[in-house]
């Protein structure tokens, strides 16, 4: 049986989009000898040429490497020099679901390197309010056209932003010149009656007749909480929100949220922040036993294959019966309770626990769990009278679906930025990637990273932010060299503009 996959254009890495020529062949091998298991469910292997397609196999096994799947179903790759093709074996499910996460991934890139080559963004400094740009992106029909700046940041009056889209064919991007929407016009530096111009689309910052290139920064990956850590100052989340949209993200930069949050409830709390907050590229939920990747012009597609190998060792019928025999030791409903639908799922268990009687719950359902043979794990949180216990899969977990999405996104860990505000991030801040603890972060988290460090379990360039909640981020993302244009500009806007006393 032989099937093929297409793809529109050539996958050369992760900034650009796969080639028409891409073709992969899925081929039948239960007889093959190839090295691999081929008994049972491991029916299907994939050739890829490396003179046709060199990165795609690179793909296919990172993606099966992100898996956490028992060794009989586990996907596997190898290089077969002497036939010059790479191979990759699994079950047919396994093929398929990769197969399907690949084409969608690959066809739905709408990456850093077509998008900011097809437009120019200008930052431009000025004591003007509503500042109006005249240009135009092809002298050869002579058409001008006026757009008017908004606000780069709504604490900053001083800097304004706009992108404007231009043609790839152009023989130069952009022509223009400022106004302030009255007969006063801003020309460039020696020449007042000049027009500026920008030759090559990209990012620039336009400063007292001078503009410059905003420096190129390598796409890095951020991972942080929504509670503490993106929710908790407006002025914060508006700020790295104007950052990311504006600059990170049409580099190729990465951002995902990890949350105890269900899918819903972080779509409730979008809708009340009126689009205040950055847009993800990939959700953790419910305490890493949910993950969704977000599709343009589709929405947000859940990682079926991170939900099926968690069901390893776990048995929701007995994790309940778990749950009960712990209700009734502990005196009733009165003392544990479970919590709201919303907060529940396959993989996820939570009650309400009375402190008094937090240490017995513990007890009884760890015994519950092991008499039935249930691979969880039991997580108490929260502070107060009454505490949270959660019972998820033992492969579940913030710090696994941290670790499987920065594989899958393909990002190395010294370009992965985790941070964290309370223990319960603990997890997504041990897998060796850059850390940061935020300013606003609970003093036993940061007990406890400075602990890990002396230690030698936290990298040395460990970030103690003094900035609160997500200048805290930009603080970390600035001192960690990962965007380098933070440190020169805009020199007042994301960070130093809360004490600018320009604006």
């Amino acid at each position: 049986i032989e099937s093929s996959l297409c793809f529109d254009n050539h996958l050369g890495s992760r900034h650009r989009r796969p080639s028409k020529k891409l073709i992969v062949d899925a081929i039948a091998s239960n007889n093959q000898d190839n090295g691999a298991n081929t008994s049972g469910n491991w029916t299907r292997k994939y050739d890829i040429k490396p003179s046709t397609n060199p990165n795609l196999f690179r793909r296919l096994s990172s993606y099966a490497s992100c898996l956490q799947v028992s060794d009989e179903h586990q996907l596997m790759t190898r290089t077969n020099p002497e036939d010059d093709i790479d191979e990759a074996w699994g079950p047919i499910d396994s093929f398929d679901e990769a197969s399907e996460n690949l084409a969608e991934e690959i066809g739905s890139w709408e990456t850093s390197e077509d998008s900011i080559h097809t437009s120019v963004t200008l930052f431009y400094a000025t004591g003007w309010d509503r500042p109006v740009l005249h240009y135009t992106t092809n002298l050869l029909d002579g058409k001008w056209e006026t757009r008017t700046f908004e606000d780069a940041d709504r604490r900053s009056k001083r800097w304004k932003v706009i992108t404007v889209p231009v043609a790839k064919t152009s023989h130069r991007a952009i022509e223009f010149v400022m106004s302030d929407g009255g007969g006063q016009y801003d020309h460039p530096f020696g020449n007042k009656h000049g027009n500026y111009v920008v030759d090559i689309p990209g990012i620039y910052v336009l400063e007292k007749g001078k503009i410059e290139p905003l420096p190129r920064l390598e796409p890095f990956l951020v991972i942080g909480d929504l509670d503490g850590a993106m929710v908790g100052n407006d002025d914060s989340t508006a700020a790295f929100k104007s950052y990311w949209d504006l600059i990170a993200r049409p580099q190729g930069a990465k951002l995902v949220y990890c949350s105890g949050r269900s899918l819903g409830q972080y779509a409730e709390l979008a809708a009340k922040r009126e689009g205040q907050l950055a847009q993800p590229d990939a959700f953790i939920s419910s305490l890493g036993t949910r993950v969704y990747f977000w599709r343009e012009n589709i929405g947000w597609v859940e990682e079926k294959m991170w939900a099926k190998q968690l069901g390893s060792g776990w048995d929701l019928h007995q994790v309940r019966e778990a749950a009960y025999k712990a209700l009734a030791a502990a005196g009733g409903r009165d003392n544990v309770q479970f919590r709201p639908p919303a907060e529940q799922n396959e993989h996820k268990i939570t009650l309400g626990v009375r402190d008094i009687v937090l240490k017995e719950v513990l007890k009884v359902l760890k015994e519950a769990l092991a008499d039935a043979n249930v691979n969880a794990k039991v997580l108490p949180s929260g502070s107060g009278v009454w505490r949270f216990v959660d019972i998820i899969p033992a492969r579940a977990g913030k710090k696994e679906a941290v670790e499987y999405i920065r594989c899958r996104f393909n990002f190395a860990k010294m370009r992965t930025l985790a941070c964290g505000y309370s223990l319960s991030d603990a997890g997504m801040l041990s897998v060796g990637t850059r850390v940061a603890i935020l300013g606003n972060a609970l003093l036993s988290l940061k007990e406890w990273a400075v602990e890990q460090q002396v230690r030698g379990l936290m990298p040395p360039d460990l970030i103690i932010s003094e900035s609160l909640v997500a200048f805290g981020v930009l603080e970390a993302i600035m001192r960690l060299g990962l965007d380098p244009s933070l440190r020169q500009f805009p020199p007042n806007l994301y960070l130093l503009g809360k004490d600018d006393p320009q604006q």
